[in-house]
C-alpha cells in the first residue's frame, strides 16, 4: 500500500477514474489503483522476458536433476533386486562385511551405502587366491570409505547434469580412487603376491568393460 501523497512527491498523477500506467524507477509497468481511503495499490503487470527465461532455465535444470537422479535410482533398484535374487551368504571368519556368491555379476564389487557387503563372482568365491585379493581390494575400499565418495560425486553430477567438465571430473575421480585403493591393497600383500594380484585386477578390468555397476565400488572403474 502506497499512500497517494507519496505518488504525487514522486511525480505521479492519478486520474480521474482512479488508476494511472506507471513504470516507477525503471521497474516494469504497473496499475496503481487509488482507494476510496486515500490509499493507493499496486499492481505489477505481465511477465517479462527476463523472469520467463529465469522460469525456463530453473525448469529445464530441475528436470534435467531429477532425469538423473531417477535414472541412478532406478539402475540401482534393479541391481539389488539382482543381487537378493541370487546372492548366497559365504561364510568368512576373517572378513568384517557380510560376504555373498552371486551370479551374474561381471566383477566383484561392495554394495550399499547404510549396510555394505562383499559380492564375488563363482568364480572368485572358487579360487582361494582370488578371493584373497578380491577382499584385500574391497575392504580397502570399505575402510577408506569410498562408497560416500562415490555417492558424493553422483550428487554433484545430478545437479552439475548440464556441465561437460563434471562428468569428466567425476570419471577422473573415479580412476584416482581405484588406483589409491590397488596401491593400499598391495601395501598390504607380500611382495610375492603382488604380479597375481596385478593378474586379478586385470582380469576384472576385462570383464568389466562396457559394464558399470550401480552404488557400489567395484574392483575397477564403475559407474555410481
Amino acid at each position: 500500500v502506497i499512500p497517494s501523497d507519496l505518488l504525487e512527491e514522486n511525480g505521479l498523477t492519478i486520474t480521474d477514474g482512479g488508476t494511472v500506467q506507471a513504470s516507477p524507477s525503471g521497474q516494469d509497468a504497473a496499475l496503481w489503483e487509488l482507494q476510496e481511503n486515500g490509499e493507493v495499490y499496486l499492481y505489477f503487470g505481465g511477465l517479462t522476458l527476463n523472469n520467463v527465461l529465469r522460469a525456463a532455465i530453473v525448469l529445464v535444470w530441475s528436470a534435467g536433476t531429477g532425469v538423473v537422479l531417477l535414472a541412478v535410482l532406478a539402475a540401482n533398484l534393479r541391481f539389488a533386486q539382482k543381487l537378493r535374487k541370487s546372492r548366497r551368504p559365504l561364510p568368512l571368519a576373517d572378513c568384517p562385511l557380510p560376504v555373498y556368491e552371486a551370479d551374474g555379476l561381471s566383477s566383484p564389487c561392495l554394495c550399499g551405502v547404510l549396510r555394505p557387503a562383499v559380492y564375488l563372482t563363482p568364480e572368485a568365491a572358487a579360487d582361494g587366491t582370488v578371493r584373497t585379493h578380491v577382499l584385500s581390494h574391497e575392504l580397502t575400499h570399505f575402510r577408506g570409505r569410498d562408497i560416500f565418495r562415490k555417492t558424493l560425486a553422483l550428487w554433484v553430477r545430478a545437479l552439475h547434469w548440464f556441465n561437460p567438465l563434471v562428468w569428466l571430473t567425476a570419471r577422473a575421480m573415479d580412476r584416482d580412487i581405484e588406483l589409491s585403493c590397488d596401491e593400499s591393497a598391495l601395501k598390504h600383500l607380500p611382495p610375492a603376491e603382488h604380479a597375481a594380484y596385478g593378474r586379478t585386477i586385470l582380469s576384472a578390468v576385462s570383464a568389466l568393460t562396457g559394464a558399470g555397476r550401480p552404488q557400489s565400488a567395484s574392483i575397477s572403474d564403475s559407474e555410481i
